[in-house]
């Protein structure tokens, strides 16, 4: 909405911001105020000398609390309980208004004293310290599950990878088995290509070997009939009587031979010949020839449906049921 007061406060920001300003100063017990600090206590976020130290350990109120060494501040400076927090209702003085209380009616909202007395009077609230134990412990359950959720999302993902590699892979193998399918298809076609051109050549060839023979056998029959009729026609025409009289046994048998002799007119044999051209059952065959198919199966359309169902839970005891896959689609 544009209010940046509502912003969060990034704390660990804040923190590690701190402490490497502390790292670059030269750490001071903040009792004394003279000697070398060489313990820190996390539930104060103070820096004490050895002296200053010892009666803090022993102090009824203080001896409970997490006390750190100097050494070990610096191999892990950035600690939660490193800065006092104020409450932002009652600014001033904030030294007097340290969240250290924490209101249970308003879900467990961090207060000051003077927060019981007016905003939060009457209300159900303990100390912050107390109170933070197990809200941290909820926090970390909740964590813990969310972490978990992002373990199998991460085995997601590996499968996932491992599943596009296994797409491109299986993207390649499909380009080669279509283009064996259809070069194999191709050399088939071709292959039955030439087998029909053989065949028409064959065929054509014994038609004009018939063709041939006919036309042969025809002309030996012009011939002779030409070379007879002309000596027929010449005897006729200059023979004298006797000499006609005296051929004409001959004549008239080889006249009477040509006019009976059989001879086969129309040709034996004709161009007519059809190629089996039902290109459309070929043409349905080809627009499915070599059809792909994917299977994306949609888990959440998925259904098990059978009376055997009920029986899947005892051992070693068949059962039936149907498994219906379902895609995107439905």
């Amino acid at each position: 909405n544009g209010d940046v007061k509502s912003l969060l406060c990034n704390f660990s920001t804040l923190d590690a911001a701190s402490a490497f300003q502390a790292s670059k100063e030269k750490l001071v017990c903040n009792i004394c105020e003279e000697a070398a600090a060489a313990h820190r206590c996390l539930e104060c976020s103070e820096f004490f000398c050895d002296d200053c130290c010892r009666p803090h350990r022993k102090m009824k109120a203080t001896r409970d609390h997490n006390v750190q060494t100097i050494a070990e501040f610096k191999e892990e400076p950035v600690l939660r309980t490193f800065r006092k927090t104020y409450c932002p209702t009652h600014p001033e003085p904030k030294e007097m208004h340290e969240l250290t209380l924490c209101c249970k009616t308003c879900d467990h909202k961090p207060i000051c004293y003077d927060c019981i007395v007016i905003d939060h009077k009457d209300h159900d609230y303990g100390f912050l310290h107390q109170l933070a134990q197990d809200q941290r412990a909820e926090i970390s359950a909740l964590l813990a599950e969310v972490r978990e959720r992002g373990d199998v999302s991460r085995a997601a993902m590996t499968r996932i990878a491992a599943c596009c590699q296994d797409v491109t892979e299986r993207q390649a193998s499909a380009e080669a088995e279509i283009d064996a399918l259809f070069n194999q298809a191709y050399d088939t076609l071709r292959a039955r290509q030439k087998e029909a051109l053989n065949t028409v050549h064959m065929l054509m060839k014994e038609k004009q070997k018939t063709l041939e023979a006919q036309a042969e056998a025809l002309a030996t029959f012009q011939s002779s009939l030409s070379s007879s009729t002309s000596y027929v026609h010449r005897m006729l025409g200059s023979g004298s009587d006797a000499e006609v009289m005296l051929s004409k046994p001959v004549l008239i048998q080889r006249l009477k031979e040509l006019q009976q002799q059989e001879c086969v007119l129309e040709p034996a044999a004709s161009a007519d010949l059809w190629v089996d051209q039902d290109s459309q059952s070929l043409y349905s065959v080809i627009a499915g020839f070599g059809a792909v198919h994917a299977l994306n199966v949609d888990a959440g359309r998925c259904t098990a449906e059978g009376a055997g169902l009920s029986g899947t839970q005892i051992l070693d005891m068949p059962s039936e049921f149907v498994v219906t896959l379902r895609d995107a689609e439905g």
